[in-house]
């Protein structure tokens, strides 16, 4: 359920949002509540846990890196 003034009419409004709405609304208001998505994760690999993992199976070229391994300038 989700509740707000209307701007236009200063009335309150409420509504009912289900599935892949709900979680977008969810994800909006959790950024005005200082909310990461990472706070709400069971668990979070970091990049280095990923390339370790991807290594065994795949050469990693620097295409594949996230760009702040390469540090500034990239």
């Amino acid at each position: 359920m989700i509740a707000w003034t209307d701007p236009e009419t200063l009335e309150p409004r409420q509504e009912e949002i289900h599935g892949f709405t709900a979680i977008i609304f969810q994800h909006e208001a959790d950024h005005l509540d200082g909310i990461l998505y990472i706070d709400r994760a069971d668990s979070v690999w970091t990049d280095q846990e990923w390339l370790d993992e991807r290594l065994p199976y795949a050469q990693v070229g620097d295409y594949d890196k996230p760009k702040w391994i390469n540090g500034p300038g990239y």
